[in-house]
């Protein structure tokens, strides 16, 4: 004969697709994959002269994130993104310009503190991102580095208030560059819940 038995993982916590990252880390022995996809109007170019207007995308797809518990207190983590620059106007039409995968990122993310009273549950991230191909027009020239202090108050049973700092070295340049996000998430019912975020970069 034999014996079947499970355990019940508990809550499943994912650092996408907010900007902002969850400070809650995958049970221990568990794997996690994370895979989605983006488009972002990065750009607007109005060409007065003959009458056209120019917007860039970047389509990000797919955009995969592999998480695994290694303790009750670090997770690893590895990422990587294939992205599209596109090019869309009304004479042109929308034509393809840039494509190619971003540099490979490998990391942990370990747990400082538990949520108590108004402290928040506390984890830091640390990363590096490494360039693999270099006919990739998204491959950097540098390793970068990054850390980011991820931070989660539970304000009630329906709203939570994430938040996070950082800063990140050598990925696209060799000066530093500062991270900061904002979120508040809803739980609209059982299984939808809804979020409005601020975030942005601030260079050196």
């Amino acid at each position: 004969g034999f014996q079947l038995s499970y355990s019940q993982v508990g809550d499943i916590s994912t650092d996408r697709p907010d900007q902002s990252e969850s400070p809650y880390l995958v049970d221990k022995g568990y794997f996690q994959a994370e895979i989605g996809g983006a488009i972002e109007k990065t750009g607007e170019y109005d060409l007065s002269i003959i009458g056209d207007v120019v917007t860039v995308h970047t389509h990000s797809y797919p955009s995969a994130l592999f998480r695994y518990g290694l303790s009750k207190n670090v997770e690893l983590r590895a990422g990587i993104e294939y992205l599209q620059l596109k090019n869309k106007s009304k004479f042109e039409g929308e034509e393809p310009t840039d494509a190619g995968f971003s540099p490979l990122m490998l990391g942990t993310k370990i747990s400082l503190f538990k949520e108590k009273k108004s402290m928040p549950e506390t984890s830091l991230i640390l990363s590096i991102s490494i360039p693999f191909k270099e006919s990739s027009p998204f491959q950097s020239d540098f390793i970068g580095t990054d850390f980011r202090f991820v931070m989660t108050n539970n304000l009630s049973k329906r709203f939570t208030l994430s938040y996070n700092i950082g800063g990140e070295f050598g990925a696209g340049s060799q000066g530093a560059t500062g991270i900061y996000t904002i979120s508040l998430g809803a739980g609209l019912m059982n299984k939808l819940s809804a979020f409005v975020e601020l975030y942005g970069f601030m260079p050196q």
